[in-house]
Formats: C-alpha cells, sequence, structure tokens
C-alpha cells in the first residue's frame, strides 16, 4: 500500500480508513481510531467523573479493543471513572471456558476487579443444554434474553453507575435491518441510541430477582457504535491485543446470520453504507419525535409513537425489569420447564 503517504504524517501507510478512504500509518491509525471514540463519547457526554463503570468482556475482538480503549482514554483525557469488569459464562464447553482464560488475563493485565456470572448459577441451566431442547434455530433466542439479564445482574453486583457494551457499526446496521424486516419501530428507535436508559414504574410489589433484591436500571452505553469492524480488527492488531478469535460454535445458526451477510455485501460495496444504515435510522427517529410533539387530537394520533427511553415494569414472577406482566426470561424459562422436545418459539 505506497499510492503516497500516511494521510496525517507522510510515512509509510499501512491500511485505509473505511469510511474517509484516508490511507494512515500504524501510529497515525491507532492515534486516530481512540480520537475518534473519544469525540463520540464527549459529544454525547457519556459518562461523568466518578462513576463506576462497568466494561462487558467476553474475551472477543469487540470488547477487548472496548476495554483498552476505555482504558487508555481515562487515563489520558482524565474522565475519573472507576473502570470494573463483567463477563458472562454461558455454558458452552469448548468456547466459553477457552474465552474466559482471555477475560482472566485481561482483568490481570489491566488490574480490574471482574465480575463473573453463570448461567447454572441465574437460571439453572446451561447454554449446551438448552440446545439440546430448544434446538438449533432457538438457542440464540434464550442466549440473548439470559445474557443480557446477566450483565445487567453483573452491573449491580459491581456497583456500576453505567454499563459499557462492545456493540460496533456493523453491529447496529445488523440491528437496524433486522428491526426493520420486523415492523419494530421502538426497538429502532432504541438500537441507534448511544445510551439507553430503563424506566421503571414504581409501587411495584415485587422487587427480589432471583434472591439478589431489587435490580437498578443501569443505562447502558455504546462507545464503538461508529467503529467498523474491520477497524477493530485492525486496531486490535497493531495494539498487539490479545483476544479469542473463534465465533461461537452455535451462532451459525443464528437468524441475525442473515442480516449480518447482507451488512457485509453492501460493506464490499462501500463501507460508508453501514454507517448510513445506522444514520438513516437516527434521523427517522428524530422526525418521529418531531411529529409526536407537533401532533394534535386531530387524527394525527393513531400513528405509532417512538419513545427515547424505555418504561417498564417490574415482572410478577422473578421482579425483573419487563415491559410485559411477565419478562421474557420467566417465559423462556417456563417453556425449558414444560417442554422436553424440540421448542418452537
Amino acid at each position: 500500500m505506497s499510492e503516497t503517504g500516511c494521510y496525517i504524517c507522510g510515512d509509510r501507510p499501512v491500511m485505509r480508513r473505511c469510511e474517509s478512504g484516508q490511507l494512515n500509518c500504524k501510529y497515525c491509525f491507532l492515534s486516530a481510531f481512540e480520537e475518534e471514540v473519544h469525540e463520540y463519547i464527549t459529544s454525547y457526554k457519556m459518562f461523568s467523573p466518578g462513576e463506576v463503570v462497568a466494561i462487558g468482556i467476553s474475551g472477543g475482538k469487540d470488547s477487548t479493543v472496548l476495554l483498552n480503549v476505555m482504558y487508555e482514554l481515562n487515563k489520558r483525557k482524565g474522565y475519573g471513572l472507576d473502570l470494573r469488569l463483567v463477563a458472562i459464562d454461558e455454558g458452552i464447553k469448548g468456547y466459553r471456558d477457552d474465552a474466559l482464560k482471555v477475560v482472566n488475563f485481561q482483568k490481570d493485565y489491566y488490574n480490574l476487579p471482574l465480575t463473573i456470572l453463570q448461567f447454572q448459577d441465574l437460571f439453572g441451566t446451561t447454554m449446551d443444554d438448552i440446545r439440546l431442547k430448544a434446538g438449533k434455530s432457538n438457542s440464540c433466542t434464550f442466549c440473548g434474553v439470559f445474557r443480557r439479564r446477566s450483565l445487567d445482574v453483573g452491573s449491580n453486583l459491581s456497583g456500576a453507575d453505567k454499563l459499557c457494551t462492545g456493540h460496533n457499526a456493523d453491529d447496529a446496521a445488523e440491528t437496524v435491518l433486522l428491526n426493520i424486516l420486523r415492523g419494530d419501530l421502538n426497538r429502532l428507535q432504541r438500537c441507534t441510541n448511544p445510551i439507553t436508559s430503563t424506566e421503571i414504574k414504581q409501587s411495584q410489589d415485587n422487587e427480589v430477582v432471583m434472591g439478589l433484591g431489587t435490580l437498578r436500571g443501569i443505562p447502558r452505553v455504546k462507545p464503538l457504535m461508529y467503529c467498523f469492524e474491520k477497524e477493530i480488527v485492525l486496531y486490535a492488531y497493531y495494539s498487539n491485543l490479545r483476544y479469542f478469535s473463534t465465533e461461537c460454535k452455535y451462532s451459525v445458526d443464528a437468524y441475525r446470520g442473515f442480516a449480518r451477510e447482507f451488512i457485509r455485501q453492501i460493506e464490499g460495496i462501500k463501507c460508508k453504507y453501514v454507517t448510513n444504515f445506522i444514520r438513516a435510522a437516527e434521523n427517522f427517529n428524530i422526525a418521529a419525535i418531531n411529529r409526536d410533539k407537533n401532533s394534535t387530537n386531530e387524527g394525527k394520533n393513531n400513528l405509532p409513537k417512538i419513545y427515547a427511553q424505555q418504561v417498564v415494569q417490574r415482572c410478577t414472577s422473578c421482579g425483573y425489569m419487563s415491559s410485559a406482566r411477565v419478562c421474557k426470561g420467566c417465559l423462556l424459562l417456563e417453556i425449558l420447564k414444560t417442554h422436553s422436545s424440540k421448542i418452537h418459539i
């Protein structure tokens, strides 16, 4: 790659930026990547000094890069954050047990406190067992619901004010596409928010979640939401970061795989199409919110409304946050208990 020198310093380039097409040397790329994440964080005021921030880590490339960038920015930019780590063991032999070796290495390398929660302890089952009961097409549904809850529990146990996740631009574009196909306007709005929060209705009788007491609705932040997956891999490579590169052995059957393949195809045509997906959803949300504000009682209120903040109640069964009377986790657990054969969701 020697068409010309690095766009910033003129030295020999090693890569071309996905969105701008500019050539960068190794050091300018690493610096620019971190600075762009910093600008994104500060533009949305994601954090405040003194906050306890839990970083969801899995040992994979996204969470590894998120951890390193957050650690470096917190130190160099003076964020004043108390960083802590949360990891989930779903119980996938030959996959998660190996990934957790990297997680424990990262805990020691960065010298940060780590909380690991297991599906077996929280739900009385593992993903290997769920796979046998739920079958190929349904297991990722169980895993997604249980992982989100586990991260909430882990963040609460670690005393966090915010939960940081490693969702990148490709992930966000895939989610936008899936929500469009499902016609889910509310989730379409939330999936492009850099910060998502949950307001819990008050005066609920049941406030106990699996014996853990009341769970706070902890805001989630996505500092890497405009970072391309390709550049995350390059950042990890040029920073010599150790991460677990094997994909989950069950992910090949995930419904999301269709969206992932589509996004990769359009990214191959032009990288900017990926972030255009996200920006289009954001602009749609702004227009919808403004429409709701300006609507009157003269026949316009029948249009679907979109809310920036999800308002939920407490599940009557376990006390966890839920948009319905019984949360999705309890429904899935009940399905596992009452069906010994293959499950259809």
